[in-house]
């Protein structure tokens, strides 16, 4: 008897010295009642046992929703308030909450509907990338299709202490469509964010001012403005890092060469002011439209895939 007692006691100090979110629970209970469910019905959804439920309804933080089952909260949500209020203990960043709670909202009401077996919600698979190899590093992330235009070929890209090469991009997670990273040419990354790889070919030197490596940032265009010397005009793509980790805060990735020799025969470059002389503005103008189509990157660098958001979850260490 007194061993029992003793265990009761034991048991009921464990409890009461046990951490509770009130507000959270409350929450919960509060969505499961609004969408008219009990316990079973509302775990399943969830893809959880109803006694998981019963945990997070009692608000005990010892036990509280994983990222994935936040979100899946935020997604069974019907007002916009309690999605966001989910999606932000799930990690997500202010931008893409907004911006999936929006595309959630557009021109219909859920009213409680399963969204993930209406195939509202998909899978994405989470992936390390090194530059060594790929590897997958987690399970999988779930997020609204209509957030992600090419599902086939989307997936969380995660950059983590052990993603050793990626050297210039903050820890986090980021959504990376990569359906065009085998374009040849630069266009439809052309004001886009990007992951990109410098890896110099075999038996090719490598450029002196950055080292081989995975970088982030945004791709933009410089037009071609004087003559060159040689009578051509030139215009580059630049990838404008969107850190301060690295030395330098612009690289140039591509390059596009227009030769005018034939067109601009009699013309000094070293005496004409390109903007000022209609000839050889009309030809820098031909040149920008050639280039604008044609610019590709750079031997040794590729697009690994176009940003589409970032996303903060417990399980990645974020700088």
């Amino acid at each position: 008897m007194v061993t029992n007692k003793m265990s009761r006691e034991k048991i009921a100090s464990s409890r009461m010295g046990r951490k509770r979110s009130p507000g959270g629970a409350k929450r919960i209970k509060g969505l499961r009642d609004a969408l008219d469910l009990k316990q079973a019905e509302f775990a399943k959804r969830l893809h959880v046992t109803q006694a998981t439920v019963s945990s997070w309804e009692a608000g005990d933080e010892d036990r509280a929703p994983s990222a994935e089952a936040y979100f899946r909260l935020g997604t069974l949500a019907r007002e916009q308030a309690d999605r966001i209020w989910f999606w932000a203990r799930a990690g997500l960043d202010e931008q893409t909450i907004l911006a999936v709670a929006a595309n959630l909202s557009k021109d219909r009401v859920k009213e409680g509907k399963d969204l993930a077996e209406k195939g509202d919600v998909i899978l994405v698979p989470r992936f390390r990338e090194t530059m060594q190899r790929r590897e997958e590093a987690g399970p999988p992330v779930p997020l609204p299709t209509e957030f992600i235009p090419n599902p086939g070929s989307t997936i969380c890209f995660v950059v983590d202490r052990k993603a050793t090469a990626i050297v210039d991009s903050p820890k986090a997670i980021f959504i990376l469509d990569e359906s065009e990273k085998d374009a040849p040419i630069l266009l439809p990354f052309r004001g886009q964010v990007v992951f990109a790889r410098y890896k110099p070919e075999t038996g090719t030197e490598a450029n002196p001012y950055w080292r081989p490596g995975i970088y982030m940032g945004r791709i933009g265009f410089v037009q071609p403005f004087e003559l060159t010397a040689g009578m051509a005009f030139w215009a580059s793509a630049n990838l404008h890092l969107l850190t301060g980790k690295s030395a330098v805060e612009t690289i140039p990735v591509g390059r596009f060469t227009y030769s005018a020799q034939n067109e601009l025969a009699g013309i000094d470059p070293n005496t004409v002011d390109s903007q000022l002389n209609p000839r050889v503005e009309s030809v820098r103008k031909k040149a920008w439209e050639r280039a604008v189509k044609e610019l590709k990157l750079e031997a040794g660098w590729s697009i690994l895939g176009r940003v589409l958001g970032r996303l903060k979850l417990a399980d990645v260490e974020n700088a």
